[in-house]
């Protein structure tokens, strides 16, 4: 197969996954919906850990459509190039990002309650190590009630000067840290939200997507 034939079937595949990511992202704002009448001892109790499965089965495939997808766009890029500098050298490009573990809500005032969604952003090469990166960033955090419609607190989207001005590096390691606010009239009722980040790559265009669910503090008496 030659260059420009290889360009065509990844550019295929990428708009076959494009479609296949509108669905996952239809099915994370509606994991927590249900219709039809119930039939259950403790209806509260089933329809959490339906959603919850639901949440989780999501994020599983978010993740592995996220990273298929941003294989192909590297490799497209690669093979648009006019030429290879080295012959036999990979030089490194964005292939997949992810939440660090320090990700999550965070209290910043201390008075016992969440207030901002803090986000540790790993950008990873194709062999799983950190690259630096330039882009559009778009940091979406969603409700998704036991009953209801899901919906959205947070949607904060971040220029390429803005993720350059998010680089960190300490003891904890490199990343790209985002602080946005959860409002602070958020129910107390809310458990967990689900915090979606998309990254649109500025050397290669490509998309990448990371999804995960967090808990919340609980509110007491105190705090409240």
């Amino acid at each position: 197969m030659n260059r420009h034939a290889a360009c065509r079937c990844f550019v295929h595949i990428v708009a076959r996954s494009a479609c296949v990511a509108g669905v996952l992202a239809l099915a994370w704002f509606a994991a927590g919906c249900s219709a039809g009448p119930r039939n259950y001892l403790n209806d509260n109790d089933t329809l959490r850990a339906e959603n919850l499965k639901l949440q989780q089965n999501v994020e599983e495939l978010e993740g592995r459509l996220a990273d298929r997808i941003g294989e192909i766009e590297a490799l497209r890029s690669k093979y648009e190039r006019e030429g290879v500098p080295i012959p036999g050298a990979e030089p490194p490009v964005l292939s997949s990002i992810k939440y660090d573990r320090y990700t999550s809500p965070v209290d910043t005032n201390n008075d016992g309650v969440d207030d901002t969604m803090r986000v540790y952003l790993l950008t990873l090469d194709q062999d799983g190590r950190w690259i630096p990166i330039s882009g559009l960033g778009r940091l979406q955090v969603a409700v998704i009630p036991e009953q209801g419609e899901p919906y959205m607190v947070i949607d904060q989207t971040y220029t390429p000067q803005q993720i350059r001005d998010a680089y960190r590096y300490s003891i904890m390691g490199v990343n790209y840290t985002f602080d946005a606010p959860l409002p602070k009239d958020l129910s107390p009722d809310v458990k967990q939200v689900t915090a979606k980040y998309t990254l649109t790559d500025a050397a290669t265009g490509a998309t990448f997507v990371t999804t995960k669910s967090f808990r919340l503090t609980p509110p007491t008496a105190n705090n409240r």
